[in-house]
C-alpha cells in the first residue's frame, strides 16, 4: 500500500500492463484492487512521494 502511495504513476502503469495481459499482480489481488484499496480505505500516509515525471523515470 505504501508503494502505491509513494509511486502512483508506476502503479498505474503496472495496472495498465496487468489489464492488457489479463494477468494478476498477485494470485488473490490485482494491482487495480490494491490502488482502489489505497484510495478508499484510508491507507497510511506514504511519507515521501517520489516524483516520476522527470528524465530519470522516462529512462526506465
Amino acid at each position: 500500500m505504501l508503494s502505491v502511495g509513494q509511486r502512483p504513476r508506476p502503479a498505474d502503469l503496472y495496472a495498465e500492463v496487468e489489464q492488457v495481459r489479463c494477468d494478476g499482480f498477485h494470485a488473490d489481488w490485482r494491482i487495480t484492487d490494491l490502488i482502489r484499496h489505497v484510495e478508499t480505505c484510508g491507507a497510511p500516509d506514504p511519507g515521501v512521494v517520489c516524483t516520476d515525471d522527470g528524465p530519470e523515470f522516462t529512462a526506465l
